[in-house]
């Protein structure tokens, strides 16, 4: 993964628990939707861990026998260790966008909030089709088209792909979409900075590509009036087709 996006994530050790409520939400919401496609599965692959928040409440509600969490932050890393020091999860540095970095199938493929960083996503899709079991599932949420439409115009942000889109492409890489669902959330702030602030402190403010690059300082914090901050997540869960 591009080593910019790697030390946002390495600089936010420190704060990312204390601004991660929105993560947590999402990804109650995306358990529950993972639950309800596949109640039981004895291999589990959590990919984008983070400081195992998130982790810990999949793995109460997965009893497996093998559970992986990879992350490519390795301070965060420490504190999905710590959090989840004497389960049975096995905690590992890995970057989905070139290697996963194990020997065994899952069941399921677990990923929250995270994809949307991922280079390539189609071939991200392979990889993980590579180590999950027919008949099995991939879940995930992702922010979608309309995220961040708060941020005036001259705010460098990424280009969120559209929900339709994604479904596209995991139909083309072997996948039979069981669940598509859109939800949007409004965040609210006391000050307009507090909004960039609030997507600082996870480190999801690595920007790929940037216009207006001669914009910062008082000049661009001036631009902001908007105490508000929408997110639009796509929730996925995708089974892998039997293949002869």
């Amino acid at each position: 993964m591009n080593l910019k996006v790697r030390q946002r994530f390495n600089q936010a050790v420190n704060s990312y628990d204390d601004y991660c409520d929105l993560q947590i939400h999402i990804g109650k919401k995306l358990i529950r939707f993972t639950k309800l496609s596949h109640p039981h599965a004895e291999t589990i692959l959590d990919l984008g861990c983070g400081t195992g928040i998130v982790t810990q409440l999949l793995l109460a509600e997965y009893p497996c026998q093998a559970f992986h969490a990879i992350d490519i932050a390795a301070p965060l890393l420490c504190k999905a260790k710590q959090r989840l020091n004497g389960s049975t999860a096995k905690i590992y540095e890995a970057d989905f966008n070139h290697s996963i970095g194990c020997d065994i199938t899952f069941d399921v493929a677990f990923s929250n909030m995270a994809l949307h960083w991922s280079e390539n996503l189609s071939e991200t899709f392979k990889k993980i089709t590579s180590v999950l079991s027919s008949n099995n599932i991939l879940a995930f949420s992702i922010p979608v088209s309309g995220t961040f439409l708060d941020l005036p115009h001259h705010c460098a942000t990424n280009s969120f792909v559209k929900s339709d889109f994604v479904h596209q492409l995991l139909k083309s890489n072997g996948y039979a979409v069981l669940l598509q669902y859109n939800e949007k959330i409004t965040l609210h702030f006391d000050q307009p900075v507090d909004t960039l602030r609030s997507i600082k402190m996870v480190g999801a403010n690595h920007v790929w590509s940037r216009t207006n690059k001669g914009l910062r300082g008082k000049s661009f914090l001036n631009l902001l009036t908007s105490k508000n901050l929408t997110y639009v997540i796509g929730y996925f869960v995708a089974k892998k087709i039997q293949t002869t």
